[in-house]
């Protein structure tokens, strides 16, 4: 199986085409990886030469359990290293088809690594999903809702093997 060909990618790949979308519709010039194997991010966004960000996209619904979100450890980590060494962002967008979100959202890593207690929770969180550290929900910035199709797009391309709650 070709790797644009997994159920993963093709989720993810509409969640990449609905935040440079956004980006583009407010004035960034979006660039991407050529190099069709592993790269440290998904884009690289810039407005009037002077605003610069890099972007990641997270195609996928919330938790059920935790008013909250999350990324892989590993990718986390990788994020982590560049913002400290170069003094770089990173904007993590996150595609939500989850029922009760149905929506984009983001947050700069810088704001996301601060800690914060939310409902007897400590984030950001490496407990409470094996491999995942989690950010919640509260510290995101709605940026627009999925379209009713977007969704069940979305939803039809999920890997989870639990109903959503």
């Amino acid at each position: 199986m070709n790797w644009s060909d997994k159920t993963q990618v093709k989720k993810g790949d509409i969640g990449e085409r609905i935040v440079k979308d956004l980006l583009e519709k407010r004035g960034y010039s979006v660039y991407r990886a050529i190099t069709e194997k592993a790269h440290a991010f998904d884009f690289l966004a810039i407005k009037g030469k002077q605003q610069l960000l890099f972007a990641e996209v997270k195609t996928k619904a919330k938790t059920n359990k935790w008013p909250a979100t999350g990324i892989d450890i590993r990718h986390f980590n990788e994020y982590k290293f560049i913002l400290e060494k170069y003094n770089i962002d990173f904007i993590l967008f996150f595609v939500d088809e989850h029922p009760d979100q149905q929506r984009v959202y983001c947050q700069k890593l810088s704001c996301l690594i601060e800690e914060c207690q939310i409902d007897g929770e400590l984030y950001p969180n490496t407990t409470m999903c094996k491999g995942i550290i989690l950010f919640p929900l509260q510290k995101m910035i709605h940026v627009r809702d999925l379209t009713e199709d977007e969704a069940k797009t979305l939803k039809q391309l999920s890997t989870r093997n639990y109903e959503y709650k």
